[in-house]
């Protein structure tokens, strides 16, 4: 591959806005952005990948490769920005992943991250963890947070990272960066050495065993700021990981040390922005105040997240109302908010508090209801028992049916309207029969057109959804209609949690009645 090729692929995805850039040999370059995107035409093959690698890969980290047959490292080709890249062997073959770096640290607020992360800038000692997921944007956060540092307080920060992703330009502060591999040989190693350095700020960028960990705790104790991450997804469960990291007979210790040293646990999930430009980050906030230090200290610790919930005045935030603030703001859609939730039935109750406005009746005649006996599920659009939202507009139960008025505030491709009322436990749950039935008026819309696009989306897994396929579209002139669409074969008979119905953006008000599924073969 030419290095003009692997530039071009580069260029294409991040005007695409992907997370990550995927190069297999016999697959053409990919990106992560949504959805999986093409970002070329040509197939790769082995040489082309094996070409990327002998230019971003100094010869010992390419001996180190090939030895070890994976690698993490940081890459940054001329006039593209910065990288970290992940080169490992698939099925014989050479496979790279490329996750781009701002050059710039992203301030708070162009990440819209919670204001009162700041405050644990502002700490002189202990110990700030950072958790999440892979990919959930941890090492962004903490680039904030010690640039936030560099730029309001005269200190030695210490990096130790693998590898070094933002670089930081020292502006109040003195940053001393160091990259396993090559300023050190080891994160252990470093750990060793950091006391003996003077620092007054430490960012540690993985802890991985026992012995990071304790030494960790230890310059956290010993009048050091320390930020670390550990893959976790909450307070409770960071706790008992760094617990397992030491034998049964140290754990009491561990928590005592902990219960001094701990200062806050910021966990995060990275979720796709409203409209799809981008990725917004939702954070829970745990503050080690009195009561999270006495239950540290107790091995109560399964109460934690409780806490987190019930202690806002502390400035704690839990991940649900994380979620609940994206969405309310427009930040992030309805799915992924419920997608991210802790508890789905609780989540959506909370949702229920978010209001809206009742849209115009329509008035018609509408076509005769199916055959009874044939109904699996039949939609409630009563006031109490409305369990539906849309992110991109107000949705209402009225004498007409399951109303939508488009709010004009966000322009996006499409609406959805959630029936969460099984999930909730409003509604019985039931498995998919052979027919989805329909009946709906369009009275509105911000662009003329002969049929508008719809379709159904059925969840019925924790990370299962399927899209039903809709033969037609929607007939926008304003008379009732009815659609009726078969349900997959492959489909039918799995269990319900719930569905949404997803329609062109471009409608602005549009009734659905008659919203069911049927088990009968034909219609009667």
């Amino acid at each position: 591959m030419k290095q003009t090729t692997l530039a071009r692929i580069v260029e294409t995805g991040l005007r695409e806005g992907v997370k990550s850039i995927f190069l297999f040999a016999g697959c053409p370059p990919l990106g992560n952005r949504r959805d999986i995107i093409t970002l070329g035409d040509p197939v790769l093959e082995s040489g082309d990948i094996e070409d990327v690698l002998l230019w971003s890969l100094s010869p010992s980290q390419y001996a180190a490769f090939q030895k070890e047959k994976e690698l993490d490292y940081s890459y940054a080709p001329d006039g593209l920005g910065r990288f970290r890249v992940n080169a490992f062997q698939r099925r014989g073959s050479f496979g790279i992943v490329m996750r781009p770096v701002p050059v710039e640290v992203p301030s708070f607020d162009a990440l819209d991250l919670p204001v009162a992360l700041k405050e644990f800038t502002k700490e002189r000692d202990g110990l700030v963890l950072v958790t999440g997921p892979t990919g959930s944007g941890k090492s962004t956060t903490l680039a904030c947070l010690i640039d936030t540092i560099n730029r309001t307080r005269a200190c030695h920060i210490i990096t130790i990272e693998d590898p070094v992703e933002f670089v930081y330009r020292p502006v109040k502060s003195i940053i001393s960066q160091r990259e396993v591999g090559k300023d050190t040989l080891s994160f252990t190693a470093a750990l060793k050495s950091v006391p003996r350095e003077d620092p007054d700020v430490i960012l540690i960028g993985e802890i991985r065993d026992q012995e990071s960990m304790q030494a960790t705790i230890e310059m956290a104790e010993t009048g050091h700021l320390v930020f670390a991450t550990l893959h976790t997804t909450n307070a409770f469960q960071t706790i008992n990981r760094i617990l397992n990291f030491f034998p049964e007979g140290e754990k009491g210790h561990i928590r005592s040390q902990l219960a001094l040293v701990l200062k806050g646990i910021i966990s995060q999930r990275l979720l796709t922005r409203a409209g799809g430009t981008g990725f917004v980050c939702a954070c829970e906030i745990m503050k080690a105040g009195q009561s999270v230090r006495s239950l540290i200290r107790s091995n109560k610790i399964h109460q934690i997240n409780s806490v987190v919930d019930i202690l806002k005045k502390e400035g704690m935030v839990s991940m649900d109302d994380a979620l609940v603030d994206l969405y309310k703001n427009g930040l992030i859609e309805m799915a992924a908010a419920i997608s991210c939730s802790t508890d789905e039935s609780a989540f959506v109750a909370k949702l229920g508090a978010v209001p809206y406005s009742r849209a115009k009746v329509m008035e018609g005649k509408r076509p005769s209801p199916v055959n009874p006996d044939t109904i699996l599920f039949k939609a409630d659009h009563r006031e109490e028992q409305l369990g539906s939202f849309d992110a991109s507009g107000e949705v209402s139960a009225d004498p007409g049916g399951l109303a939508f008025r488009d709010s004009g505030q966000q322009a996006r491709e499409s609406h959805f309207i959630a029936d969460y009322s099984i999930l909730n436990g409003r509604q019985n749950g039931f498995r998919l029969g052979s027919f989805f039935h329909i009946s709906y008026a369009i009275s509105g819309s911000r662009e003329k057109k002969a049929t508008y696009s719809f379709w159904v989306r059925v969840v019925t897994g924790k990370k299962e959804e399927t899209e039903v396929p809709v033969p037609t579209g929607l007939i926008g002139d304003g008379a009732w209609h009815t659609l009726d669409v078969p349900i997959p074969g492959a489909m039918r008979g799995k269990q319900v949690r719930y569905y949404m119905l997803v329609f062109d953006g471009a409608v602005t008000d549009i009734v659905f009645d008659d919203i069911m599924f049927t088990w009968g073969d034909r219609w009667t």
